[in-house]
């Protein structure tokens, strides 16, 4: 089970990328422009528009907290899409296996 990583550009910005570590139990961690997020798979959102996606980390307690928001492209949104399915698919198999 080994972490993922994926990058992506930044809608709008030319000189950063975002870079995704997917953790195949159940984690994101985000880093930009040298700042790092970490967010669970069930926190975020894929919010699609005409060309761009938005992804969304809201933490679900008490009450629903926005934690950040990352304009993407539509098909890096999907290729990071597919990649945290296959995690937790990944994830699902050695939980059964065990």
């Amino acid at each position: 089970m080994y972490n993922k990583t994926v990058t992506c550009a930044i809608k709008g910005d030319i000189h950063h990328k975002l870079i995704f570590t997917i953790n195949p139990t159940g984690y994101l961690i985000v880093e930009i422009k040298h700042k790092n997020y970490k967010a669970n798979f069930n926190d975020l959102f894929f919010f699609n528009h005409e060309k761009t996606t938005d992804l969304v980390c809201i933490e679900d307690g008490k009450v629903k907290h926005l934690c950040w928001n990352l304009l993407m492209y539509k098909n890096d949104a999907t290729k990071l899409n597919v990649a945290i399915d296959n995690a937790i698919d990944e994830y699902e198999v050695i939980m059964r296996d065990l």
